[in-house]
């Protein structure tokens, strides 16, 4: 289980907002906006078993959680530098992320 939630969860939901937004200056809103959101991410059942933070394995949704609400902060703000503005911001974001599934084929060559 992580121990610190900055560089596990904090930093990647960051990155992921910052850089589909266009933010050009981070500042310390943008950490506290994707705390409280990682904070809303932990459910009854995770406090239940002892966990701080949600399970390391659902990174992928939680780092777009954290983008989604830095990137709505930022539209509201006037910080972001993206547009047109996305009508859905969490679909924009899922929309940029690099998909590593194959779907019926493989990645490497037929022959080497």
């Amino acid at each position: 289980e992580p121990g610190q939630g900055n560089n596990a969860y904090i930093f990647p939901g960051v990155g992921l907002g910052v850089i589909t937004t266009g933010i050009h200056h981070i500042s310390e809103k943008v950490f506290l906006t994707s705390a409280e959101a990682l904070a809303d991410l932990v459910t009854d059942d995770d406090l239940a078993v002892g966990r701080l933070y949600p399970p390391l394995s659902d990174i992928r949704n939680i780092s777009v959680k954290i983008a989604t609400k830095i990137a709505q902060e930022a539209y509201e703000e006037g910080t972001a530098s993206t547009y047109p503005e996305p009508k859905d911001k969490e679909e924009f974001i899922r929309g940029t992320l690099y998909d590593y599934n194959y779907s019926g084929s493989s990645a490497l060559p037929k022959q080497y």
